[in-house]
């Protein structure tokens, strides 16, 4: 019964934060795009709350800045923004796509999944944008939790040289992840690379291209196995794709 109305009421909300929030052309759009996202996207918690840190020089992570943080970051000297939320229809991309168009700075969106083991070409997708981004440069997600600490970690390994070990301090409660969530997967990858060099020196991207396996991964994490069972079973996978 509890789990009826549960589905029920989550049916209901995805219903209502879908049927509005789309129009800034309009007096009456724009009145209901701030109502859709302050009380959907909970940007009046992002007013005061930033997650904001600088991971090196000036690459910073964040929240999904409001408009006016936008403005002060500009006159910092922000010149680019990339958005691991992709392109959407709703007020709080819309609002981040006109303020970066009206500051001149450039805006790239992806989209990551923070809630599943990160995929192969979405790993060297981000870093390949990562190395491109004209600096100062700051990428966010919606609350600078685990996209945003997913790709800092990916950034401290790949261009600041730094242990997975290291790079797993982008993961933590000080930036609200929560390992003990479905986000953990997050921390499992980590954890299966820092093993994974613990047996023999592989770089990070050698070793997404040719021994890691998101699904087998994934499906480890759900299992709760030890992840230098995930790294055998991973192995195996791929030679046995690569022999078909």
């Amino acid at each position: 019964m509890f789990r009826k109305l549960y589905n029920r009421l989550e049916a209901w909300d995805s219903q209502l934060r879908r049927s509005f929030g789309k129009d800034l052309e309009t007096p009456s759009g724009r009145f209901w795009a701030r109502v859709h996202y302050h009380a959907f996207d909970h940007a009046f918690l992002r007013v005061f709350w930033t997650n904001y840190k600088e991971i090196a020089p000036s690459v910073f992570r964040s929240n999904q800045p409001t408009e006016a943080r936008f403005k002060r970051y500009h006159k910092r000297g922000l010149k680019s923004v990339l958005n691991l939320r992709g392109k959407d229809e709703f007020s709080f991309y819309l609002y981040e796509e006109n303020i970066c168009k009206a500051l001149g700075m450039s805006l790239t969106s992806y989209k990551l999944n923070a809630r599943y083991a990160p995929g192969i070409q979405d790993i060297i997708n981000i870093i390949d944008l990562l190395g491109t981004l004209e600096k100062p440069f700051l990428f966010h997600c919606k609350s600078g939790a685990d996209r945003a600490g997913l790709v800092s970690a990916l950034y401290a390994m790949h261009f600041l040289g730094q242990s997975p070990k290291d790079a797993l301090k982008q993961l933590t409660f000080r930036h609200v992840h929560l390992d003990f969530t479905a986000t953990g997967v997050l921390d499992y990858f980590m954890w299966a690379y820092e093993a994974r060099i613990e047996e023999s020196d592989i770089s990070f991207l050698d070793w997404v291209k040719t021994e890691y396996d998101p699904e087998t991964l994934q499906s480890c994490f759900n299992a709760r196995k030890p992840v230098d069972e995930a790294l055998v079973l991973m192995k195996t996978k791929v030679q046995e794709c690569a022999k078909t």
